[in-house]
């Protein structure tokens, strides 16, 4: 791959990892046990196809010379099977670098956040 690289010229391999991140965490929550629901499986799918386009784009424009399309193909399946949380990770590391304050988070697991009631007994908390 030349370093004057266009969007255009990449959509077919971003694309290709777009799907092998989908893939790659499909096949992660349909091998579970107890598979979750619908909702829950597709949304985690576009989760890993998105971190695994990132994950590739950045290794594309900062890596030089670019990476081998087979390297940026395990890339997307690695970050595809952690999904969001590797989009979480990428955020937190992005704010960091660009000096952004980062409030003191909720305590909670993945997108839920507890909060307490103000009407009901101390400790009580709704997810």
């Amino acid at each position: 791959m030349s370093d004057s690289i266009t969007l255009p010229g990449l959509a077919p391999l971003l694309g290709g990892t777009f799907i092998a991140g989908v893939l790659t965490q499909l096949v992660r929550q349909l091998a579970r046990s107890t598979p979750p629901q619908v909702r829950v499986v597709i949304a985690l799918a576009v989760a890993g196809g998105i971190a695994a386009l990132t994950v590739t784009a950045l290794m594309t424009g900062v890596m030089r010379p670019v990476p081998s399309p087979a390297l940026l193909l395990a890339a997307a399946c690695m970050s595809g099977w952690s999904g969001p949380r590797i989009l979480t990770q990428l955020g937190t590391l992005l704010e960091r670098k660009l000096g952004l304050a980062t409030e003191a988070r909720e305590v909670g697991s993945g997108n839920e956040m507890h909060r307490t009631h103000p009407s009901q007994p101390e400790g009580h908390t709704e997810a």
